[in-house]
């Protein structure tokens, strides 16, 4: 429960305990998630990318990891790789939209790419044009438009305080 308020103790033994869960059960993705967060924290990307890597196995490329790893990348300066993985997340967010077209978590995650990739201008751009897709998801996303209109790119990446 103290995970990371006490330092670097805390987040080595949330490491540890991460790393006993997915011995026990290897096919455990939450914890491998889990995992993956605590390197995040102790600013070991390259383990964070190894155990994603992992992640992405067990949930056939799920999306959401996809957009993580892309963050990762980014942080290590790694700029190809980055848009590769917020590519293919994209890909992966469009198909399930397609079968759930009125998931509005989903297309948040569309309009959060499209601010990654393409910058704040065409995220509200995006914002507009879901909502003319969607109109019974208007309310739900028009909270969104507050959002991007301060969004920070490097303050979601490296996950900093934004200011307004």
């Amino acid at each position: 429960m103290k995970f990371p308020t006490d330092g670097e103790k805390d987040i080595n033994t949330a490491i540890s305990l991460f790393k006993q869960a997915v011995i026990c059960d290897p096919t455990y993705a939450i914890a491998y998630t889990n995992l993956a967060n605590a390197y995040s924290r102790k600013h070991s990307y390259s383990e964070e990318i190894m155990t994603l890597n992992k992640v992405l196995i067990l949930t056939n490329n799920a999306a959401p990891i996809l957009l993580e790893k892309g963050k990762v990348f980014e942080m290590e300066n790694n700029i190809d790789s980055a848009k590769k993985s917020y590519y293919i997340a994209k890909i992966g967010f469009e198909k399930k939209l397609a079968i759930q077209p009125d998931n509005a978590e989903i297309i948040k995650n569309l309009i959060l790419l499209k601010a990654l990739m393409l910058g704040r201008e065409d995220a509200l751009k995006e914002i507009e044009e879901q909502i003319k897709l969607h109109p019974n998801l208007k309310d739900r996303l028009l909270g969104q438009y507050e959002y991007y209109k301060v969004f920070d790119r490097r303050a979601f990446i490296y996950n900093l305080p934004t200011e307004k």
